[in-house]
């Protein structure tokens, strides 16, 4: 799929999502939540990544239209973007799967904050109704990850999550909304195997672009 044609089940979905007259990621006048512009950088392709010592998936760069689009939900609760989302990560499960077989999704938890702020889970509500939300939990109280370099996000989560004991022996895909640095992916993907978990993949809405 080229960068500027995209599916049109997206266009639809941005044309049935009418907000009073600004695109939520440029602010130009648009009678739809993005403008033609801002929803053709939706159109870039999927990206192989590796992170947390796994090989997976990214939708975009968390960069531009497509970071400021992501901000839009989690920061702004626009949850009127989340059908978009859904599109792209339903897409991006698939392309996983492909790769490693039946595994299931567990998404990284939010900070609870974060989480009541906005009342839902960007990554769970993105990646589709199979996603396991509760599979994962905070054990203890951390720092905002925002404003933090990768070695202090690193030190940030040690230990900070905690895994069901019903992953044990169990495949899983983790899936996240946007991945930083690989520091939060790193520790859910540490507390699974403590658990006894087999994480096989990542799956994320948007990473960081690579260092060329």
């Amino acid at each position: 799929m080229s960068r500027t044609r995209v599916p049109a089940v997206l266009a639809r979905i941005v044309r049935t999502a009418l907000l009073p007259g600004a695109c939520l990621a440029c602010g130009t006048a648009s009678v739809a939540s993005l403008c033609p512009g801002c929803l053709g950088a939706f159109g870039a392709d999927p990206r192989r990544v590796e992170l947390a010592g796994l090989s997976g998936w990214a939708g975009w760069d968390d960069t531009g239209v497509l970071r400021r689009t992501v901000a839009a939900v989690k920061d702004d609760a626009r949850t009127v973007l989340l059908p978009l989302l859904r599109v792209h990560g339903h897409r991006l499960l698939r392309l996983a799967r492909r790769g490693v077989g039946d595994a299931t999704p567990v998404a990284v938890p939010s900070a609870p904050g974060a989480r009541r702020r906005r009342g839902l889970s960007v990554a769970a509500e993105a990646f589709g109704p199979g996603v396991q939300e509760r599979a994962l939990w905070r054990v203890r109280a951390v720092a905002d990850q925002r404003g933090l370099g990768r070695g202090a996000r690193a030190r940030n989560l040690v230990d900070g999550l905690a895994a069901s004991p019903g992953v044990a022996g169990r495949r899983i895909l983790v899936v996240d909304d946007v991945a930083t640095t690989g520091a939060s992916l790193a520790a859910a993907v540490a507390a699974l195997r403590r658990a006894g978990g087999r994480p096989v993949g990542v799956v994320v809405l948007a990473a960081v672009p690579r260092e060329r």
